[in-house]
């Protein structure tokens, strides 16, 4: 949490908390963040519902840091992220980058919720697809496939029963118990999330790298003007060593 951060990333991070109206004007971020309280203010403004405002000013590092707990418990549990107590006290303590790294994590969480909530539709239908894979794999490691259509189907002029309720003669039926598939679809919803981490992951690295190469090019830039203004004083050393 003490990393240094890109000068491009830190002026976006510094614009995106300035269109957020908060109780206190704004004079060094390290101390005006140290007590949480403006934290709680920035993601009531973008989620309203999480945060109910109790988290009152605080000067000394125990009350500072029993904000901070606060927050952990009531509010980042929420967005399935914790600040560690090693982190808390760097915030607390005003330590350089501190604020501003967590800063950087939880506009990523809000911006993560966020995008989520925008396709509540894409995410049921998801979720039912997951489910269906999840029951079909498990029918099939049995040797049979459920019938999604919830109807019996004809094979040969007779009626066949869906595969999840025909009888199995080793078995008194082939469905798979509610807990496996449960598990399993539990599993399948742990990778997604993971997916839809490094995800963002990678989307944060690729606009670090961009920044990054902005930078390259504007030293490069400085680098090419600096030799072109030590020619002209090489070439007059040049002249005098000729004339001597």
């Amino acid at each position: 949490m003490s990393e240094e951060i890109d000068e491009n990333l830190l002026a976006d991070l510094y614009d995106w908390v300035d269109k957020i109206p908060l109780s206190r004007p704004k004079k060094d971020i390290r101390r005006d963040f140290a007590d949480g309280v403006m934290v709680a203010e920035i993601v009531r403004y973008h989620l309203p519902n999480f945060v109910e405002m109790h988290y009152c000013p605080a000067n000394n590092v125990q009350n500072k840091t029993t904000n901070w707990k606060l927050l952990n418990r009531k509010v980042f549990r929420k967005l399935n992220f914790e600040v560690k107590d090693d982190v808390i006290d760097a915030i607390v303590l005003c330590k350089p980058f501190a604020v501003e790294n967590f800063l950087l994590l939880l506009r990523l969480k809000i911006d993560r919720y966020l995008y989520e909530k925008k396709r509540p539709g894409e995410q049921k239908d998801s979720n039912k697809g997951r489910a269906y894979r999840a029951s079909k794999m498990s029918h099939e490691r049995k040797g049979s496939v459920p019938d999604v259509s919830g109807v019996s189907r004809r094979r040969g002029g007779q009626a066949v029963q869906p595969a999840s309720s025909v009888s199995s003669p080793n078995q008194g039926g082939d469905m798979v118990p509610r807990v496996a598939v449960e598990e399993m679809e539990q599993e399948i919803l742990g990778r997604d999330e993971t997916v839809q981490i490094m995800k963002a992951k990678i989307r944060r690295l690729e606009q670090l790298l961009h920044l990054k190469d902005i930078r390259l090019d504007d030293l490069q830039s400085r680098m090419e003007r600096l030799e072109v203004d030590r020619k002209p004083t090489s070439q007059v050393h040049q002249a005098k060593n000729k004339a001597h």
